[in-house]
């Protein structure tokens, strides 16, 4: 999935910049993807990496 800098995201998850692909952000759901902050600020392709939990689907590390 890809999301481009101020679209919204409809799925939350990990997401890293197309042109960085060592920096990733996390998203929730509805979130506006922001520029990629890696060196100078810039619109971004946003490629999703990974799904974000539900917190009834985290473990408790206690």
């Amino acid at each position: 999935m890809y999301v481009e800098t101020g679209q919204v995201s409809k799925q939350g998850g990990v997401y890293k910049c197309f042109g960085h692909p060592d920096f990733t952000i996390k998203v929730n759901e509805g979130d506006i993807l922001p520029k990629c902050t890696k060196d100078k600020p810039h619109d971004a392709l946003w490629v999703k990496v990974a799904i974000a939990k539900k917190e009834s689907e985290q473990t408790n590390s206690d």
